[in-house]
């Protein structure tokens, strides 16, 4: 460990004071991500260390899955995969996938960040 000079950071292992002191060799800590809470932001400037995420990276994926969680909740469509995986499933029943209407209804979202903005823009007719 005292010969690595980077920290390519994934799973988001702490990365504080103690252990860049162990890293004297240590010139980079990026993290493979977008937070950096993980990371000692004030030790690695007190060491002259530059820090590196990827923002915006997840903003995309993040909508995406906004979105579907929003359908397969409005829809009900757990609900109904286990009744069609289920031992009492001999018929369709339609009305387990009635749910509510989603076209046409706000969302709310509490925070303006990137993959918020990303799912309002990326709709056709967003404003």
């Amino acid at each position: 460990m005292a010969r690595s000079v980077a920290i390519v950071s994934y799973a988001h292992p702490l990365a504080d004071g103690e252990l860049m002191d162990r890293m004297p060799q240590l010139k980079v800590i990026s993290n493979h991500g977008v937070g950096v809470d993980h990371i000692d932001l004030f030790a690695a400037e007190e060491r002259g260390i530059p820090v590196g995420n990827t923002p915006g990276c997840l903003d995309a994926a993040t909508a995406d899955m906004t979105m579907a969680l929003v359908m397969a909740i409005g829809r009900n469509l757990r609900i109904g995969d286990n009744f069609a995986r289920g031992p009492e499933f001999l018929h369709y029943d339609p009305s387990i996938l009635i749910g509510q209407e989603i076209t046409g209804s706000t969302l709310g979202s509490s925070a303006w960040a990137g993959s918020a903005r990303r799912w309002r823009v990326g709709r056709p007719g967003s404003r």
